[in-house]
């Protein structure tokens, strides 16, 4: 998948599922998107290994710390709506 966006366009791999995100590849370089069981992502790396951001999700989704820079897909997949 294509996306495009104010910093340029990238690549998006996914899987077989709705939203199974693996590599996310740019003008910022290539992320690799970790998941849990849930789909929700938890953290990225970069093509070397290194913890880019972290996310720690709290009940039904909520959003206990995130290390910056903070990712745009997030609980299950989805991406992140801010809140009103």
């Amino acid at each position: 998948m294509t996306e495009s966006g104010p910093r340029g366009t990238g690549v998006l791999l996914t899987g077989v599922g709705v939203d199974d995100f693996m590599v996310r590849s740019g003008p910022g370089g290539t992320s690799m998107l970790l998941t849990d069981a849930l789909g929700s992502l938890v953290a990225t790396t970069d093509s070397a290994g290194g913890v880019q951001s972290a996310v720690t999700y709290e009940p039904f989704g909520g959003t206990a710390a995130i290390a910056a820079p903070a990712p745009a897909y997030r609980f299950t997949g989805r991406e992140h709506d801010a809140e009103f």
